[in-house]
């Protein structure tokens, strides 16, 4: 099976969204929904479904998630809800566009889903409506989309802008190269479907989340068949956790004719207005506005491996992206300007051959004709070639099209179905070209280059299900997917920085043909799970030779060269210079404060204590850290520590804010849990730079807030700043020359064994345009050998920020819908709801709450002003609270209580 295949295969599998239900194309007489078999005969929604709920049992009662709140009986308003009913009527709210798996889960709970859309909508049989005259008539359109009509869209809208960013003043190391672009393309979620509510949150905290944004070009949610809907806006909450660390994210357009795709099925995608422009062209650019994202990546394989017209004629693509290009970009609206595309068609090539003189492939060599140019203003399609495709095979092109260069082309290579690629992999095979010298070895022409991509498929999520499987501890359930995330974590940290977790240019990688000999098999993920010192299991397993031991891929026992890390390490950070948004545009007169989290959880930290919560909501994710994870002994700064004794990583037990905080330990456990590290000699200083920066001004604040886990003051750890600086050119070396070591001028107790330190720029002269700043982070001297060591918050503040002191006012609560179930002899109320909110921008997310018998439980969190929650008991109603945690951590917001009459 070859490669295309593979990823094909897998393809099939993407994820699924929810579609728009509009004004009706056709106007015919049609049966109401409400009316129809479906509603009639609605089973109930189980939510610890797997493949279509959470995959865990949920009670929001559980006394776990009590809160600290008063319960007195003070309630600001009382509402009713617009429709209460036994089931989600879609004569009363349109969401439309749905896959009849999404439509079963919506009409039975009413939850917002996660946007797609089918180009030419819905058959009425869809919503049960069977009847021979009927059921196959088509109700709506992708053309006939509109977010004022469409009841999920609001749901599916980010609120937050991509933040810029710009490159860390410091390269990590000298290989890094700034004309390379990495893209992810890969599933933003746990499964490959439509019907994930992300969106408004799940109470599973295992998720296929990536943490390293920093380093991604584009992440392209990867979703999408004829059957789900082949136009695939990314979910909200992801547009929001890369916006927020600088990311740009794309939506999915993907045109898949080998497994069902027809041309009947695109009759509204190719429609045409009179003057023959393309109708679709308007739609795709107002989604993408409309819902926050950055742009769209056009996977054209309409017609399979059939010839070009079977299905779509590539000439109507060309025009479609023309069009794109000279509508957005004579735009003043930024949202709409900025948008970008990608393409890519099955076994796409910008191939030459010199002896035909021509092109093996102009369906996409002719995409470059599509590039818009006015003045100084170009906007063109980058262009994604198939795998395996190397830097060679552009030298033509980039001769006919020299408005390109090799970073507006991207290779390919298929770490999804290839997963002994991560960590291990030596990007330079995609990214240079080869040459073979005279003695049979190669090196690198680093002047013939294209920029890299990765299929990702389910990314590093698919180590978690083997590993999890692996295990032998009887545990809760909660412990068990925490676990799984903790794998996920893991290895999509070591995709970005190398399976030892420091990016390192004196370990090199290996070649994709050498792992295909030494590490392909059908259990090489579950080898690699096994043979990772960071995952500790109850049981010692037995390795394949492949994998563990002295001629394996993890040999760091056998090695001592390099001192207990495996001989070959190789990450995208190797190659792609990462980015910030630690810089001094965004810190003018403002601030940047992270806790790190990862946006979901087992504990909530919130203004008043920690409870044990089960939480995913990726809207509510932080800035994350950048060098991940450069540990060291600060007499070594270009040397990782061993890896069987220190690793970087999140920790979901101990936490100071949200979910999360990162810590210093030895990996984790069976149960996600973090594990001491037993090996830290109070005789060395540990160097941790954990954020990487852009500033020259020194009229900033750095704090830090850490716990280094020891109750008695004789051992705890001496901890101080540590500042590291670049020159203009962005100087790789590590050396101590470039680090500032600064005592903290402000020492606080913040409870609970953490700690603040703090220290004003202002006081360090020799920050500049030629001396920036570009990397914080800590010294530690420990006192013991075996401890962990947690960070829960960092901050820079501008010393010129005047802190917004207006409250911010809640008001105007709304409830559009309540669904309710009957269940075991009782009414569960599932709620859509929505609220007004003064001074939005001083919120950093809201928290909400429902009153049972007196009291309060945390139920739900989000940073919008629209929520919905689910299995609701009613006692003459339900109460609800909302919260709004502030941005400002000095101030506390007000809690907001109302009815709602059931």
């Amino acid at each position: 099976m070859n490669k295309l295949t593979k990823k094909i295969l897998y393809i099939l599998t993407v994820t699924i969204i929810p579609i728009v239900f509009v004004v009706p194309l056709y106007f015919f007489a049609m049966p109401k929904v409400g009316e129809s078999s479906l509603t009639k005969n609605l089973k109930d929604f189980d939510w610890s479904n797997s493949d279509l709920g959470d995959g865990i049992t949920y009670n929001p009662y559980n006394d776990n998630y009590q809160a600290n709140l008063n319960t007195d009986s003070n309630i600001n308003t009382t509402i009713s809800p617009d429709y209460y009913k036994n089931y989600f009527d879609y004569d009363k709210l349109n969401t439309g566009f749905q896959w009849n798996q999404n439509i079963s889960k919506q009409m039975a709970t009413g939850v917002p889903l996660n946007k797609g859309f089918m180009p030419n909508g819905n058959f009425a049989v869809d919503f049960g409506i069977g009847s021979p005259a009927q059921a196959y008539r088509q109700l709506n359109s992708i053309l006939t989309w509109d977010p004022s009509i469409d009841a999920d869209a609001k749901y599916n809208r980010s609120q937050k802008d991509l933040r810029k960013s710009e490159f860390v003043a410091k390269k990590n190391v000298a290989s890094q190269d700034e004309r390379l672009n990495f893209d992810y393309l890969g599933f933003s979620t746990r499964k490959h479907r439509t019907f994930d509510n992300t969106i408004v949150g799940t109470k599973n905290p295992f998720e296929n989340t990536n943490l390293n944004w920093q380093y991604n070009n584009v992440f392209v949610n990867w979703s999408g068949s004829w059957f789900e809907g082949p136009v695939i806006p990314p979910p909200a909450d992801t547009i929001e956790m890369a916006h927020n660390n600088g990311g740009k994210i794309y939506g999915n357009v993907f045109l898949d004719g080998t497994h069902g795709l027809t041309g009947d099925m695109l009759r509204d995608f190719i429609a045409q207005n009179s003057d023959g422009s393309y109708k679709v062209v308007d739609k795709l650019i107002q989604i993408a506005a409309y819902e926050g994202f950055d742009g769209w990546f056009i996977n054209n394989e309409a017609n399979g491996y059939s010839p070009n017209g079977t299905v779509l004629d590539y000439k109507s693509m060309e025009q479609m992206i023309k069009e794109y290009h000279n509508k957005t970009s004579i735009s003043n609206d930024p949202k709409v300007k900025n948008q970008k595309l990608i393409y890519y068609r099955n076994a796409s090539t910008v191939k030459y051959s010199a002896l035909d003189n021509r092109y093996y492939d102009n369906e996409t060599v002719d995409m470059a004709s599509t590039i818009y140019k006015n003045n100084d203003f170009t906007k063109k399609i980058e262009l994604q070639v198939n795998f395996g495709e190397t830097p060679d095979s552009t030298t033509q092109f980039l001769k006919d099209h020299p408005d390109y260069t090799g970073s507006d082309i991207y290779g390919l290579v298929n770490s999804g179905w290839e997963a002994y690629l991560h960590g291990f992999y030596d990007y330079k095979n995609l990214a240079y070209k080869r040459k073979v010298l005279p003695d049979g070895t190669y090196q690198f022409d680093k002047d013939v280059y294209t920029s890299i991509s990765a299929y990702e498929d389910e990314g590093p999520g698919q180590f978690a299900a083997p590993a999890s499987a692996l295990s032998t501890r009887p545990m809760d359930l909660m412990r068990k997917y925490l676990f799984m995330a903790q794998v996920q974590h893991l290895y999509n940290d070591v995709m970005y920085s190398g399976v030892n977790l420091f990016i390192d240019d004196k370990v090199e990688g290996y070649s994709e043909n050498t792992l295909q000999r030494t590490a392909s098999s059908t259990n090489h993920k579950t080898e690699f799970v096994k043979a990772d010192p960071r995952i500790h299991f109850d049981k010692e397993y037995q390795n394949d030779s492949r994998i563990k031991g002295k001629s394996g891929l993890y040999d760091y026992e056998y090695n001592d060269k390099n001192k207990g890390v495996n001989s070959h390490s190789f990450g995208i950070g190797n190659l792609i210079r990462e980015k910030t948004v630690f810089t001094d545009e965004n810190l003018d007169n403002s601030y940047l404060t992270t806790n790190f989290s990862t946006g979901s959880g087992i504990k909530f930290a919130g203004t008043n204590s920690v409870i044990n919560y089960p939480w995913t909501n990726k809207r509510l994710a932080d800035i994350l850290p950048t060098y991940k994870w450069r540990i060291f002994d600060t007499d070594h700064p270009d040397e990782p520590l061993r890896i069987d004794e220190f690793a970087g990583g999140y920790d979901y037990d101990q936490v100071y804010k949200k979910g999360n905080s990162i810590v210093i330990g030895n990996g984790f456990d069976e149960t996600g849990q973090i594990v001491e590290s037993e090996y830290w000699n109070p005789n060395t200083t540990y160097g941790w730079d954990i954020m990487g920066t852009n500033i020259a001004k020194n009229d900033k604040k750095i704090s830090i807030v850490y716990n280094d886990n020891q109750t008695e003051a004789k051992n705890k750890a001496e901890v101080k700043l540590r500042l590291t600086f670049a020159d203009n050119n962005g100087s790789a070396s590590w050396n101590n020359s470039n680090v500032t070591i600064l005592d903290p001028q402000s020492i606080v107790d913040k409870g609970n064994g953490w700690t603040e330190i703090s220290y004003d720029l202002s006081k360090v002269n020799n920050i500049s345009e030629t001396h920036k700043l570009a990397a914080i982070g800590l010294n530690i001297k420990p006192k013991v050998d075996k401890f962990k060591f947690n960070v829960g918050e960092l901050s820079v503040i501008d010393n010129s920020y005047l802190k917004n002191d207006n409250q911010v006012n809640i008001s105007n609560p709304k409830s559009e819908y309540v669904v309710y179930r009957d269940r075991d002899d009782e009414k569960l109320n599932n709620i859509r709801f929505s609220w007004d909110a003064s001074n939005y921008d001083a919120v950093d997310y809201f928290e909400i709450y429902v009153l049972s018998d007196e009291k309060w439980y945390r139920v739900g969190e989000t940073t919008q002003t629209k929520y919905y929650l689910r299995d609701l008991t009613s006692k003459n109603g339900v109460t609800i609270a909302i919260k709004p945690i502030l941005k400002n951590k000095e101030r506390e917001g007000e809690l907001y209580k109302f009815k709602l009459n059931l």
